[in-house]
């Protein structure tokens, strides 16, 4: 037994008083243990549209969230370029319902993942990098600069500028442009190919060959114009006195 401390209780006349109770060890009520603090998730309201700016790279993606009617930054990640890392962004973004995205140089290194984006019914706009770099300046005051500000910047040049251009989500047009340039590549080899071609075959026959050289036929028939080596004698054979083979 042993007596355990009750707050206080006011007396008739106004004065709190300690009162003092006996009291059990099992009755005595345990200490509760310190727990840390969970904070929750940063949460969006549902009427805030926020711009999502992307500063892509080869190894990772970096991105900052801006209140669109403010222009507060709101929260900013990174995410590895790569598949799993793509989609950790998607899920990500999808706690924002309205919800707009300005990707730096989307004709160049974020390419796939505007165009990802924009497959995907997103409202994407490519961000020149000479535009996001003078905000970043204007804003900061100074040239050095890291992938959460840059993105932030990025965030900033797309709200202030209504005149950037969309990025297309046709995925046929992408499909044409490599067939283009797989054409143009092919082109180029044959062209170096028969440079080389006409440099060897002048060098064998006098004035070189024609200039419309084809690798198929043309090679050949100069060959055979210009005849092959005489064939050695066959070797005659053994004994004494020697008997060369006839021919």
């Amino acid at each position: 037994m042993f007596s355990a401390c009750v707050p206080p209780v006011p007396a008739a006349g106004g004065v709190a008083q300690k009162r003092y109770v006996h009291l059990t060890k099992s009755e005595c009520p345990s200490r509760a243990p310190m727990v840390a603090e969970v904070r929750p998730k940063r949460r969006y309201a549902c009427m805030m549209k926020v711009l999502i700016g992307v500063d892509p790279h080869k190894a990772s993606v970096a991105v900052a969230a801006v209140d669109e009617a403010k222009g507060e930054f709101v929260e900013g990640a990174s995410f590895p370029q790569d598949r799993d890392g793509l989609r950790s962004l998607e899920r990500w973004a999808k706690r924002v319902p309205e919800r707009r995205w300005a990707v730096e140089n989307a004709g160049g290194l974020g390419r796939h993942l505007a165009g990802r984006l924009a497959a995907a019914g997103e409202s994407v706009v490519d961000v020149p990098p000479k535009l996001s770099a003078r905000v970043r300046v204007l804003s900061t005051g100074s040239a050095r600069t890291n992938d959460g500000l840059d993105a932030f910047a990025t965030a900033l040049a797309a709200s202030r500028n209504e005149r950037l251009a969309a990025v297309d989500p046709e995925p046929d047009s992408e499909v044409l442009r490599l067939l283009s340039e797989r054409r143009e590549d092919l082109v180029a080899a044959r062209t170096r190919a028969l440079n080389r071609l006409h440099g060897l075959l002048r060098a064998l026959l006098p004035g070189g060959v024609a200039r419309s050289l084809s690798v198929q036929v043309e090679p050949r028939a100069s060959c055979a114009a210009y005849g092959p080596r005489a064939a050695p004698r066959p070797a005659c054979a053994g004994g004494w006195p020697p008997k060369c083979c006839a021919t």
